[in-house]
């Protein structure tokens, strides 16, 4: 298999017109471009983390004061994540396997199971529904709205 090598121009492009709409999907942009889904999706990540990067140096440069001491620095987020982001996208994501998801959830019980770590569950669900209407997470779907009614029921 031969790697492709693609110019930093039509890279910043490719991103571009995947940030241009947000009812763009990775997968339809790439297929527009001819480019893997996960190549366009590093090349938004990178990106996105070195607009972080400048955006954090500003504020440093600015004498800006920290981030609130309750957030996290996350790749997915790229900045601040509400307490237990982490945990929870992963509780999230092991929905289907209920063994997994219960072993997930004993080790984090202690942040998923606080008030915050319910907000942060709710917040993780509804980012993951949102990507299932742009074609991510199909089979998560249900999972994820039972979930969301069981949170909802418990507080």
């Amino acid at each position: 298999m031969v790697m492709k090598v693609y110019s930093e121009e039509f890279k910043a492009d490719a991103v571009a017109l995947y940030l241009s709409d947000p009812a763009q999907t990775y997968a339809s942009v790439a297929k527009d471009l001819g480019v893997n889904r996960e190549t366009l999706r590093l090349w938004v990540r990178q990106a996105r983390a070195g607009q972080a990067g400048e955006t954090l140096a500003r504020r440093r440069e600015a004498g800006a004061a920290p981030v609130a001491s309750d957030a996290v620095l996350d790749w997915e987020m790229w900045g601040r994540a509400p307490y237990g982001y982490d945990a929870a996208t992963l509780y999230c994501h092991t929905l289907l396997q209920a063994d997994v998801a219960q072993t997930v959830h004993d080790t984090f019980a202690d942040m998923l199971d606080t008030p915050e770590g319910t907000r942060t569950q709710l917040f993780v669900i509804t980012r993951m529904l949102f990507r299932a209407d742009r074609g991510d997470y199909d089979d998560l779907v249900i999972p994820l709205h039972r979930h969301a009614r069981s949170l909802l029921a418990a507080s």
